[in-house]
């Protein structure tokens, strides 16, 4: 655990100003304030999940979460030179648009109408989701490890040689009595567990408590696919080009990625994103942040199914 608050402490201390700072934060928090107060995600954006439109509005939604921190940081903190090489807009704009195709790709629709059972559609549909993003981003991402080399950090930013996972344990748990508490709010409730078979019927020959293992695997997988996105490619894949300041236009997306979720969620995405970063940073890859990732999720997912009574 002392080597993890060693790495946030020589962060701190390196990077952290209060010019820099503040306003990336207020400006995340104008952001969040619109989202929630407008409902902008679920009323607007949602809408046009599956279309051109919609990857278009996602590709503008992300890249408003991305580009003014960027360019803000970098002026700043007197890198403007980065702003005028092709390689900063080409990796970024990659990246921007890989995040937009989530939304634009819901060929998980056309297998879900194959069934006309309605517990059936509900499982396979939760299943597809939650692989959709893997299976989308997979070849991309390893076109931008492979190809444009950002980092030699294991394959895909995964490098198993000299990890150690105490400390990560140490996180969950710290963790573990604050997912607990929190676990008996409504707003938790009303989210949480993200897969609820108490409102399907049996199918497939699968007991509830198996679909509902079946689908946490594939709810870890998409946890995976996360981190080799934002502490993968926008860390790691940046860091030779940005240096620490990879990570505040980082959070700010990442953060943006939690608009359709609690606002507290979205909230504590910044610090728990910022915590991630550093850790990709000084490690150098994407496994202790993968493990938290997973371990937080499932924890949620434990504490909201026991809370409903199964």
């Amino acid at each position: 655990m002392k080597i993890l608050f060693k790495y946030i402490k020589y962060f701190l201390k390196e990077d952290f100003r209060l010019i820099t700072y503040l306003p990336v934060i207020i400006y995340i928090f104008i952001c969040i304030t619109i989202n929630y107060y407008f409902d902008f995600e679920h009323k607007i954006l949602d809408k046009h999940v599956g279309t051109l439109k919609g990857f278009i509005f996602f590709f503008v939604f992300y890249g408003l979460a991305y580009f003014p921190v960027a360019i803000y940081v970098l002026s700043i903190n007197k890198k403007q030179h980065v702003l005028k090489k092709s390689g900063f807009w080409i990796k970024t704009i990659f990246i921007i648009a890989l995040l937009a195709g989530s939304a634009f790709f819901s060929f998980y629709k056309d297998i879900i109408d194959l069934y006309t059972d309605l517990s059936e559609r509900y499982l396979i549909r939760k299943i597809l989701i939650n692989s959709r993003n893997f299976l989308i981003f997979l070849l991309p991402l390893l076109f931008f490890w492979y190809f444009l080399k950002p980092s030699k950090s294991g394959f895909l930013w995964i490098k198993l040689r000299g990890f150690n996972p105490r400390p990560y344990f140490y996180i969950l748990l710290i963790m573990l009595p604050i997912i607990f508490i929190a676990s008996f709010s409504n707003d938790f409730l009303n989210t949480y567990p993200t897969f609820k078979p108490w409102t399907i019927n049996i199918v497939f020959g699968l007991e509830k408590w198996q679909m509902a293992g079946i689908y946490e695997i594939f709810y870890g997988l998409d946890f995976i696919t996360v981190e080799m996105i934002f502490r993968g490619a926008l860390v790691l894949g940046l860091y030779k080009l940005l240096g620490k300041d990879c990570i505040l236009p980082m959070i700010s997306v990442y953060c943006f990625l939690h608009f359709g979720k609690p606002m507290g969620e979205a909230v504590s995405s910044i610090f728990g994103g910022y915590i991630l970063g550093i850790i990709a940073i000084n490690t150098e890859s994407i496994v202790g942040g993968s493990m938290v990732h997973m371990g937080v999720a499932w924890m949620m997912e434990v504490f909201a199914y026991s809370q409903h009574g199964l």
